[in-house]
């Protein structure tokens, strides 16, 4: 089914019918089709979302669908790398774009959530000055990064790598390579950051007083 939906284009849309995927609002080892998915989308979301992760612990302890949890978005979760592959080759699912979770081009709806937390969050703490943030941020990592800017996706994670609009996701790049070991596509990410998380906050104080401990850690957080 999987290399049909990749090699042949006149079943796509009969075979996409046969897919099965668990997702975060499933059990674990519950399937359900981008159908159901589909039924159970708000009239507010446009798009169908998923990630790929080696089981579904990893992805949710990831920093990919925090923001999806927060405004009750349902995400397919993928275990098997050629999953992003099929994702990728099947583009869309009646009108609907299938859409990685590590892209940056995401357009998620203002929830409910979002703005009772707005609401009585008014104590909440950020660094001073995002701008200066960024910069240095950007003067560390140089060239490894396309781009650097405070995050809107982020809650727990101090930090995040999402690919540039039109780039394709993380799982894609990892795929192709292990498919051609001479192929490295080196494609740069764009790193977002959250303003608000407690190790931003230090790592902001930190780079005035030991710029070169902050830098450091900086490097640790990249690598991570």
């Amino acid at each position: 089914i999987k290399e049909g939906i990749i090699s042949e284009f006149t079943d796509r849309d009969a075979l996409a019918e046969l897919l099965r995927f668990e997702t975060s609002m499933t059990e674990p080892g519950q399937m359900t089709s981008l159908a159901e998915y589909i039924e159970r989308m708000p009239e507010s979301q446009k798009e169908i979302y998923f990630i790929t992760g080696a089981n579904r612990e990893a992805i949710e302890a990831g920093p990919y669908v925090e923001v999806f949890a927060k405004k009750s978005i349902e995400v397919i979760y993928n275990f098997d790398p050629i999953d992003d592959f099929v994702m990728h080759h099947l583009a869309e699912y009646k009108d609907k774009k299938t859409v990685s979770a590590d892209s940056e081009a995401i357009d998620l709806p203002d929830s409910p959530e979002d703005k009772s937390v707005d609401e009585t969050d008014d104590n909440k703490e950020t660094i001073d000055d995002v701008n200066a943030m960024t910069d240095w941020i950007r003067s560390v990592l140089q060239d490894r990064v396309a781009d650097v800017k405070a995050s809107e996706r982020l809650v727990r994670s101090p930090m995040i790598l999402v690919n540039p609009d039109g780039a394709m996701s993380g799982a894609m790049q990892k795929l192709m390579e292990a498919a051609n070991k001479d192929l490295s596509l080196g494609a740069k990410r764009n790193l977002q950051f959250n303003p608000d998380h407690l190790i931003i906050r230090k790592l902001d104080s930190l780079r005035n007083d030991d710029a070169d401990k902050a830098a450091m850690i900086l490097e640790q957080l990249y690598d991570h």
